[in-house]
């Protein structure tokens, strides 16, 4: 079975008050989970000890532009590991050219489905030429040639998407975020949604969830 760990820079803390769930992350393990033979763990530190001791077979990273160096940081530590780094979030979605070298390859746009694809790759051997296939991806080749493939379409019906316990792994928190939306209506120019992907992926609409999913979420968080 695949050992997967998620981290989200902008979550490292050492104080158990702030402790939240990354809500994309929390989707996209209980999703994948769901398809899939995998264990999938979100950390929110993350250190050579921790990846000897954890051993997974990826790691990873969902980020934006102001973690992006963060997140490289523990790209570089993952490769000296020899383990492969997954990349999402808003920075690699809107500047896929600015992937690294560490970095194994990125997810553009929403991740459940893409990353689901990724996990089916990696226990299928890691087949580079089959990654051109996954639609959403970019990553370097094994000549080092830059891929980015077709961008993936947006998720069909969030609302059968499971729903994921957004107090994993820190019960005693006193904060629960949850996830009430995605996307967004607006345009505004300085913001990453109007990307070209992301204005026809999750953000070309604006989803809201029921009342009843949204009180659902409360009560599987609480146990």
């Amino acid at each position: 079975m695949l050992k997967v760990l998620l981290i989200s820079p902008s979550n490292l803390t050492t104080s158990s008050e702030l402790l939240t769930i990354p809500i994309g992350l929390a989707y996209i393990k209980s999703y994948c989970e769901s398809e899939f033979p995998c264990e999938i763990e979100i950390i929110h530190q993350i250190n050579k000890k921790t990846i000897k001791y954890k051993k997974p077979d990826i790691v990873g990273i969902s980020c934006f532009a102001a973690t992006f160096g963060k997140a490289k940081s523990i790209a570089r530590l993952c490769k000296e590991l020899d383990t492969h780094v997954v990349v999402g979030g808003e920075q690699i979605t809107t500047l896929p050219h600015k992937i690294s070298p560490e970095m194994t390859v990125g997810v553009r746009g929403e991740g459940e489905y893409t990353f689901l694809e990724l996990l089916k790759n990696f226990d299928n051997g890691w087949n580079v030429n089959a990654l051109k296939k996954i639609k959403g991806l970019v990553f370097h080749d094994e000549s080092g040639q830059l891929i980015i493939t077709e961008d993936a379409p947006p998720l069909p019906d969030l609302d059968k998407l499971p729903i994921p316990d957004l107090l994993y792994g820190n019960k005693n928190s006193d904060i629960l975020c949850l996830m009430s939306s995605r996307g967004c209506p607006y345009r505004c120019a300085y913001c990453a949604t109007g990307y070209p992907i992301m204005s026809t992926g999750c953000h070309q609409r604006e989803w809201l969830r029921p009342l009843s999913t949204i009180c659902k979420s409360i009560r599987i968080s609480e146990g």
